[in-house]
Parts: structure tokens; sequence; C-alpha cells
């Protein structure tokens, strides 16, 4: 099985701490929105996971990177049997400012992978985590952000609605 995980050298400079500190801020509003209360006790995690935020309540841990999905997280997600969303910063197709959403679940004793994903808002269907319609996988699997990351239908009926809510999600998330 090929790993889920990149094994790139991570240089500290100004703009990876930037972006990382960009993607601890969407994580913790993220964690806001969607109502999850997490524990600061990092001795529940292993340590590939320890810098996340642990939502005991949800089986889920949301973890802020400023890159790719970093080593150590594929074995930690299958060792705990827990969900892990990794939150990073970046800017759509259009140039505009976002979050993506990259979900490891485990299954069994099997890490899936999910991703890129976006936040998509609106009143009449709440929160939910959404493919990116330019990622790999446009038509993949939504999440509901209920109660932890449950896996629903598609929220939208038309394009239109989708890029309002990806737009709205946007918007949430900037604040």
């Amino acid at each position: 099985m090929r790993s889920l995980e990149r094994s790139q050298m991570k240089y500290e400079n100004d703009e990876y701490r930037a972006s990382l500190e960009r993607a601890q801020k969407a994580a913790l509003t993220f964690a806001q929105l969607a109502s999850y209360e997490h524990v600061k006790d990092p001795t529940l995690l292993p340590p590939a996971l320890r810098e996340g935020l642990n939502v005991p309540s949800c089986k889920l841990t949301i973890l802020p990177s400023a890159g790719e999905i970093p080593r150590g997280v594929t074995a930690a997600v299958a060792e705990c049997r827990t969900d892990l969303l990794i939150v990073r910063t970046g800017k759509t197709m259009d140039g505009s400012p976002t979050v993506y959403f990259t979900l490891l679940r485990c299954a069994g004793r099997t890490v899936h992978l999910h991703g890129p994903l976006r936040l998509w808002a609106s009143t009449e269907h709440g929160l939910c985590l959404v493919p990116d319609p330019f990622g790999g996988d446009p038509e993949g699997q939504c999440f509901a952000l209920e109660r932890g990351l449950q896996p629903t239908e598609c929220p939208w009926l038309t394009p239109l609605e989708q890029g309002l809510g990806l737009s709205h999600g946007d918007g949430l998330l900037a604040n």
C-alpha cells in the first residue's frame, strides 16, 4: 500500500510559520463553528497527532498543517481508530483565500483519504465538508459536521448553490 504521507522536510522559515499560524487559526475557527469541544491533554494522543485539537466526543483530531500530510499520522489514525482532519490554508483557482481539509477516516483497520475538501455552509443544510470542485475527486463524499464528521448526500441542487455555499464557508473561516 502506498503511503499517503509525504516525507518532505519542513523548513521553518517566515513563510512556513505564517502558513502554519493561519492553519491554526482556521482549525480553531472550524472547531468553534462545528461546536466541537476539544481537550488540551496531548498525552491522550500518539506523538504524530499531539499538535492537533483532540475532540474525543467525535473521535476526531483536527491538525493544522503548513504543507502535506505529516509523517506518521496514517499509522496513528489506524492505532487510535480515530478520524483526522488536516487543515491548511491556500487559494482557490481564482486566487481567493480558502481553507482546504484532508480527512483520514479509519474504517476497520484501513485508513481512507478524502480530500481536498472545503467548508460549505447554508442556512438550510448547515455546515458540511464537500469535495473541492477543482480537486482530484469533485464528485467525492460529502460530510456533515453534526456530531462529528458523518457521510452525507450532496447538500446542493445547482452549481449556483454549490458556489454560494463554498463562498459562505470561506467567509465563516476568514473571520
